[in-house]
């Protein structure tokens, strides 16, 4: 019984080191995981090992951890390529940083999108939503709206499956949403006041390689009370797109010509 006991209280742990790194906006080390969860640091390592080996956890170079990509295939969906999240973080950083509001990276996964990482100030809006692994609708949001503008595949499978309202603002007649993602190409970025959640909005835009194809979209995201006005949105939105078509050159540098070769 006292084994049975010792091995529950193993998977406890384990499951909330996942839970910890899920909610971290950071990387995290081995000593703050081991004070959250009122552990010593030798335990917290060796829990730390065991996530690391199964793949629920990812070692960075600095030593510190993040979630790994066995969380994202229990989602059932593919990971994401390290590359495209490396590359990305610097430019979150920066646009939450010029912005004051949360920014993120999301992927395209069906008629949803998943957020795969992002940067919010400890001074800033919580960004609701936009947490590592969170699923959101695609036709209602910007990060959505940013991606199937160049999937039309997309469009086709969000159009069968119905245009689900959320908001009093949602999109919800096909001819209105293919309208929206016209202007998406045209403008370079997605602009969404409300229509996922009544008090969030934001701005996004595709990343783009040199073939055409979007492999993420960079979103800017805040209270609707903040940037719910016409000019505000309208001058985060070149932002989201500089943010954007940075991750673009990144990936371009690190390895051409096509980053997710390695998924």
């Amino acid at each position: 019984m006292e084994e049975d006991a010792c091995v529950l209280r193993s998977v406890a742990n384990a499951l909330r080191v996942v839970e910890e790194l899920a909610r971290a906006d950071e990387a995290q080390g081995v000593t703050e995981l081991a004070r959250r969860l009122g552990v010593a640091p030798a335990t917290a390592h060796r829990l730390l090992a065991t996530l690391v080996a199964a793949g629920f956890a990812r070692r960075e170079p600095d030593r510190r951890y993040r979630l790994g990509p066995a969380v994202a295939r229990l989602a059932g969906r593919p990971g994401p390529p390290p590359l495209l999240r490396d590359v990305a973080r610097p430019v979150l950083r920066w646009l939450a940083e010029s912005s004051g509001q949360t920014a993120h990276l999301a992927i395209l996964d069906g008629t949803f999108v998943v957020s795969i990482d992002h940067v919010r100030l400890a001074s800033g809006p919580a960004g609701r939503g936009h947490a590592v692994g969170a699923r959101v609708p695609a036709h209602a949001t910007a990060v959505g709206l940013a991606l199937l503008a160049y999937h039309p595949a997309a469009v086709d499978a969000v159009l069968v499956a119905g245009l689900e309202r959320w908001t009093a603002r949602t999109i919800v007649d096909a001819g209105t949403l293919r309208r929206r993602l016209a202007e998406v190409r045209r403008r370079g970025y997605a602009v969404n006041d409300r229509g996922w959640l009544p008090e969030t909005a934001g701005v996004a835009a595709a990343v783009l390689l040199a073939d055409g194809t979007a492999v993420a979209s960079i979103g800017i995201s805040g209270p609707a009370d903040r940037l719910g006005r016409r000019a505000v949105l309208g001058a985060l939105g070149p932002l989201a797109r500089a943010g954007a078509l940075a991750v673009a050159e990144g990936l371009a540098v690190e390895r051409p010509p096509h980053p997710l070769d390695a998924r």
